[in-house]
């Protein structure tokens, strides 16, 4: 599994330290926004905002786990670069 997590991690974000790969978006409302697109497109990814981030640094919080498939996170890669913000 844990071999798995790291690939799926990788799929998205090369490198990345952990599954958890935000998505810097800046303004909370822009935030809110990315993230009502990707639910309409069948994708779960929140909306990190103030204040439990700093004002001006909101961001999506995209989870990553080892039973993500593939497919998935191809989907979401391409939707979130549809949106004007590719990984």
């Amino acid at each position: 599994m844990v071999q798995r997590l790291r690939a799926n991690v990788d799929r998205l974000r090369p490198g990345h330290p952990s599954p958890i790969i935000p998505v810097l978006l800046g303004s909370e409302d822009h935030a809110v926004a990315v993230a009502d697109a990707l639910l309409e497109a069948g994708l779960l990814v929140p909306a990190i905002r103030p204040p439990t981030v700093a004002p001006g640094t909101s961001r999506l919080r995209i989870a990553v786990s080892a039973t993500h498939e593939t497919a998935d996170l191809d989907r979401l890669a391409e939707t979130l670069e549809r949106l004007g913000h590719p990984l």
